[in-house]
């Protein structure tokens, strides 16, 4: 659990700070989207989509991006 109240910030949360809070939220609750106005970004952080996505899928979505909904690739070739 990387948001456990009172745990100092490992590699991870720090990494989403950085790199994803700026559109995702601070806590990934989403919101509006800088590259689309008027679109909103779903939030990320409830059980539901954590379930619904393997981390297989979620990490070839950081690294692909979603181009049709805005957001960056974070590969590097």
């Amino acid at each position: 659990g990387l948001n456990v109240p009172g745990r100092p910030n490992d590699a991870g949360q720090a990494l989403f700070v950085e790199q994803c809070a700026s559109c995702h939220g601070e806590f990934g609750e989403g919101g509006a989207n800088p590259a689309r106005p008027g679109s909103i970004i779903t939030p990320i952080s409830s059980t539901g989509f954590l379930n619904t996505f393997t981390d297989d899928t979620l990490f070839n979505i950081i690294a692909n991006g979603l181009p049709d909904r805005g957001m960056a690739a974070f590969s590097q070739d």
